[in-house]
């Protein structure tokens, strides 16, 4: 599970979102956790939406990884994008659109969408992670309050803006761990 702050805005989401019915449907039944692609049910590693800023962000998050997964195992590139698609979440503290993150903390805190993700994060998932059933890595930990601890990957300060998932990054090495090897 990835503990993120925001999405961001381009433009193609408004295309995607208005001319292009398959991401639409796509979307809404991921917003309300019906997505049933077997093979691809994290909507933003589908390749069928590879136009997709989410898909452009997400993947370029993951690629470094995805790639070390694949040379480990001798698997297609696809078999293992499917494999993370099925293994990976994100979770978005505001879910909603900026270009640009300038919410203050005051307004933030006081949006029950912020509350309800917290609570989430503390109440469900921080307890899985302390008995090894998921793997939580906070990419922006001054907003969520998470420390760090068991199966929780914290990033602050510097390496949290533009936070990086590469195999040599706390992150990254978690999650090629949780994959099953070792760095």
């Amino acid at each position: 599970m990835i503990l993120s702050l925001n999405p961001g805005l381009n433009p193609i989401d408004y295309y995607a979102e208005v001319h292009c019915p398959e991401y639409r449907q796509a979307l809404l039944a991921n917003l309300r956790n019906e997505r049933t692609s077997d093979e691809f049910p994290n909507l933003f590693l589908d390749p069928a939406f590879s136009f997709h800023s989410g898909f452009k962000y997400w993947h370029g998050k993951l690629s470094a990884l995805i790639d070390d997964v694949k040379k480990r195992e001798g698997e297609s590139r696809r078999v293992v994008l499917s494999r993370f698609a099925r293994s990976v979440a994100m979770l978005e503290l505001l879910p909603y659109h900026s270009e640009q993150f300038r919410v203050p903390a005051g307004l933030m805190n006081r949006l029950k969408s912020v509350e309800l993700a917290r609570m989430f994060a503390k109440d469900i998932l921080i307890p899985a992670a302390r008995k090894s059933e998921k793997l939580i890595i906070v990419a922006r930990g001054r907003f969520w309050e998470i420390r760090k601890e068991k199966s929780v990957i914290v990033y602050r300060g510097s390496e949290a803006r533009g936070f990086s998932l590469t195999p040599n990054s706390p992150g990254g090495k978690a999650i090629l761990q949780f994959f099953g090897g070792s760095r």
